[in-house]
Order: C-alpha cells, then structure tokens, then sequence
C-alpha cells in the first residue's frame, strides 16, 4: 500500500473520468476506488478517514465524472451523475494498492464457439492491459516476451468483445515476428506462409480470413505453444490469496475434482485429464479477493473444457480444432464426464 500524491491523484481520477468507468464502494469505514481490476492485478484506491455527502448511485458509471480538488488541509473527490447527482467525498489520505496474481487456470466462455482461441486472447489481453495501465513493472521477462500476442489483429478476431475491438490495440511488425517465432517453434509452415502474405497485406479481411484457418487441426501446436509459453509466465506470480480458510476450501474443490475423474478411468494431474480419445481441461472462474468489488452471486467455479477425438489426442484441446471425429465443448456438469 503506497500513498500517493494530489498531483498523482489528479491525473488517475482524470484517466478514470476520461474512461467512464469510475465506481466508488464503502470498505469498512474506507471507500476504494478500483483502477485496475482484472486477473492478472488488482490495481486500486484506498482513500482514508473520509466523510461522504450525497448518494452515490452505481448504475450510473457511464454518465460519472470525478474531479479530485483540494480544500485547505482536506483532499476530496467531486463525483457528478448526470450533471443532476452530486457527490462529495472528503479524506485525509489515499494509497494506492497493487496485487498481482497468476491467471493462467481462468479461463471464462461467455461466447459459444472457439472457445480455446478465444482463452487465450483473453489472457492475452489481461496481461496486455496490466503492462499499459499498471506499468511494465508488474510484467515479468517472459511476460513481457508476450505482450505483442494482442497486436495481431487475427488473434483479436477471437475476442470476447469482438465489436470494437482492434481499436483498442496498434498492429505491429513485433507481432508478426512473435507469431513467426512460434510457429517455427513447432515447424508450422502453413503458418509462417499465413504470416508471410499478411505482411505484404495486412487488411482486416486477411485477418479474419488467417483467424479461421487458425481452427484447422494442422495448427494444434502453434495453440499449445502459446498456451504454455503464457501459462509459464503467469506461474511466476502468485495465487490469488483469499485468505487461509476460502483458499483452502478451493484447493479442496481442485483435489475432489481429481478423485472423481482419476476414480472414472482418467489419468493425469489437475487441470488435464485424459481417458481414451477424450482430453478434459479443468479452467476457474474466481472472484476478486476485494470483495467490495465484486458481484455478490459471484463464487469459485470449475468448467470443463472437452475434447474428444478419433484417436487418443495428441495436443492440447485438439478436439477445439477441425477435423473428422473432433468435438469440442465446455462441460459444466462433472457428473456427465464420468
């Protein structure tokens, strides 16, 4: 916890403004003001010995405005909704708080459909956003390595917010090069011959044309490249901590997780199991450990990626990628597996 300046203040309450995505929760006899909040890094505002005069009302984010002021001694925020509701908030001091924690066991599936590219563009993003907004300090050597991952707008075509989307990230020859690198990696030429026409002709149509022949089975390992070489940078931080008793009730749900499947014929340690020509891949979905920020029905969660195939599968989500006999999908009943 880092206690920071007015003039610092300023500037992120003016970005968090700019951005329309202010929100303000009472921790305690505090309130927090989130700056960051994603997988990767809980990035946010303490402001201390505060008193409040108005009534914030949260489902007004998109139209808030915040003003950090200074009156005497006292620092407040000025928070305007819809230019009808104000809202002061006065304090003696504000620190700034910064976790990070690995993200590579999350996985979330909120649009049907390539659901393994589109994991990992997600991961890709949040380790993107945390270097942009929290500083390449948060970003170890092999993160950093990654980042160009979301600047190659036919991975972006697999997002979750496709809509808007590339106007978010620059295309840029780093990630062609990434790419290359990879796919040389595990001798995928069709690929580098991708890559080699999209850089003489980088146009949106081109993208969504490479992002569909990222689905056929020949590029399986390209996928499970990325997929480690992300999950290996995400594993130099640590948990997500929530404390001794919560964390331990999770470690409890991954080990009952692994009796029931070894118990049914898979074999295999947390997150994959296989049994035959079907591949199960454990992914979480968890809460944030400041729970003043997060949805109240929100609650550690296990789902299943499956795989299943004519053959035992080689790769990683295989049955994800075209071929005859692949299937994939998401499982959220365990029962249905055994």
């Amino acid at each position: 916890m880092n206690k920071i300046t007015f003039e610092e203040l300023s500037e992120y309450m003016k970005a968090i403004s700019d951005s329309r995505a202010f929100e303000l929760a009472a921790m305690g006899e505090d309130f927090v003001v989130p700056y960051i909040m994603n997988d990767s890094i809980e990035d946010y505002f303490v402001f201390k010995n505060c008193s409040i005069r108005g009534e914030y009302d949260p489902e007004l984010q998109e139209s808030t405005l915040v003003e950090a002021v200074k009156d005497g001694e006292l620092t407040g925020l000025i928070i305007r909704q819809k230019n009808t509701n104000i809202v002061t908030l006065w304090f003696r001091e504000v620190f700034r708080v910064q976790k990070c924690s690995r993200y590579h066991e999350i996985g979330h599936f909120w649009v049907k459909g390539s659901e393994h590219w589109r994991r990992i563009v997600y991961m890709a993003g949040t380790l993107h956003d945390k270097c942009t907004y929290g500083g390449e300090e948060f970003c170890n050597e092999k993160e950093k390595a990654l980042l160009p991952l979301m600047e190659f707008a036919p991975l972006r075509e697999f997002s979750f917010f496709r809509e808007g989307i590339h106007a978010y990230y620059p295309d840029t020859y780093a990630a062609l090069d990434l790419m290359r690198e990879l796919a040389e990696e595990v001798g995928d030429r069709k690929f580098t011959k991708l890559l080699d026409a999209y850089e003489k002709r980088p146009t949106f149509r081109f993208a969504r044309h490479i992002a569909k022949k990222m689905n056929e089975k020949s590029h399986a390992p390209l996928y499970g490249l990325i997929f480690s070489r992300i999950a290996a940078a995400s594993a130099e931080h640590p948990p997500r901590d929530y404390g001794e008793k919560l964390s331990a009730e999770i470690e409890a749900e991954r080990d009952k997780v692994t009796n029931r499947l070894l118990s049914a014929g898979y074999s295999g340690i947390y997150p994959l199991f296989t049994r035959g020509c079907r591949q199960v891949l454990a992914a979480e979905e968890h809460p944030f450990t400041l729970s003043e920020m997060e949805y109240e029905d929100f609650e550690f969660r296990i789902r299943f990626m499956v795989s299943e195939c004519r053959k035992p599968p080689k790769y990683l989500c295989e049955g994800f990628f075209r071929g005859f006999g692949n299937k994939g999908y998401i499982e959220e009943d365990i029962q249905k597996l055994l």
